[in-house]
């Protein structure tokens, strides 16, 4: 069976994702907070399990990147967020997965 990560899971276009994700795969929601998985409060729509990602963290990053066969990026660019953010993200999953 297929694993997706989907980053940017609780957004927008994540949970469009996630909407309408197949239904032979298993699909993670790539989240920033670890109240998901505490139970605080619960997994977005479509989400089978959750994986905690600090983006700007290669070892979270590559935790999070085990087991998985497909990531979506669905991270928009905040205020909060550096504009080179989402290319360097990409470059970090990238060299991720190279040594995985």
């Amino acid at each position: 069976m297929k694993t997706i990560l989907v980053l940017g899971a609780t957004g927008r276009t994540g949970r469009l994702v996630l909407k309408h994700r197949p239904d032979n795969v298993t699909v993670y929601a790539g989240l920033r907070q670890a109240s998901y998985i505490e139970g605080r409060r619960s997994l977005p729509n479509g989400a089978d399990a959750s994986r905690i990602v600090a983006i700007d963290d290669r070892t979270s990053l590559s935790t999070a990147l085990e087991n998985i066969d497909v990531v979506i990026n669905a991270i928009r660019l905040r205020e909060d967020i550096a504009a080179s953010a989402l290319v360097e993200l990409h470059q970090s999953i990238v060299a991720a997965r190279d040594t995985s």
